[in-house]
């Protein structure tokens, strides 16, 4: 039969993640798994059900991994290593993983006592607000599109790398019979992912990321954010919290706060 063979689940997941960000969960896992290997006696569930055969065995080997992430935690803590090394690994896992979220409880405790208080806090709308302004009063070439990050982010729920592949076709605006813009992610056309599928589409919301993003749109036909980067826009992101004397906060936590309001306001996780 003709046509490409369907890539496995794992290849699929893989691909939908940033090459630099596959390179920092290997390395953290090959940590974890360096550490078992030479500290964990062989009867330890994590090798006798290394390849699970049944539900028992996976359930097994679970309650095994869960047991080895607590322990190894605690003894890289007693080393004074840093507490973002959990939160790598408990990702890295789950990048392997993703049928064992929510079954890692011991080990998420640890990493919950030892994450760093700033660190992936919830944001306000009038926190996003403020820092979109900040930019704007700060100025320089990348200020408009930095605002209009920080709004649309929170806004649509959006990656920063999501924002990167945005471009002018992407945009797509009705006037009637209400005003709606939407926003088309990983285009076929262009080969690209989401880390949710090859195509998403999402729907602004409030009408300044609309005008923000319709503004930037029409300029170009190309990407919308010509000026910034991921990566640059989260180091001006940290830089004007310290100067501004705000709490740190990764640039994700634009997408953890909108998603928080809508469920204030009535959503659930499954819309």
């Amino acid at each position: 039969m003709g046509g490409r063979r369907p890539k496995p689940a794992g290849d699929l997941l893989a691909s939908a993640v940033q090459p630099s960000t596959q390179e920092t969960y290997a390395a953290a896992w090959r940590g974890f798994s360096d550490w078992a290997a030479t500290c964990l006696p062989h009867t330890h569930p994590l090798h006798r059900f290394a390849t699970p055969r049944s539900r028992s065995a996976e359930l097994e080997y679970a309650r095994g991994l869960d047991l080895a992430l607590y322990d190894y935690f605690n003894a890289q803590f007693a080393l004074h290593r840093p507490a973002q090394l959990a939160g790598r690994v408990i990702s890295a896992t789950l990048h392997r993983h993703p049928e064992l979220r929510g079954h890692l409880p011991r080990a998420a405790r640890v990493w919950e006592r030892h994450r760093p208080s700033g660190e992936g806090g919830s944001m306000s709308w009038s926190g996003v607000g403020i820092m979109a302004v900040a930019f704007l009063r700060r100025g320089g070439p990348r200020a408009f599109e930095n605002a209009a990050r920080t709004i649309v982010a929170y806004d649509a729920l959006l990656r920063q790398g999501e924002l990167d592949k945005l471009c002018a076709v992407d945009v797509s605006v009705t006037t009637s019979p209400h005003r709606e813009c939407a926003l088309a992610l990983g285009v076929v056309a262009r080969h690209e992912r989401t880390k949710t599928g090859v195509r998403q589409g999402v729907c602004l919301r409030s009408a300044e990321a609309m005008d923000l993003l319709t503004t930037l749109a029409t300029a170009t036909s190309g990407r919308v954010f010509k000026q910034t980067t991921a990566q640059s826009f989260r180091a001006d992101w940290r830089e004007l919290q310290d100067r501004l004397g705000l709490p740190r906060r990764p640039p994700h936590a634009l997408r953890h706060a909108g998603a928080a309001e809508l469920v204030r306001t009535g959503w659930t996780i499954k819309d």
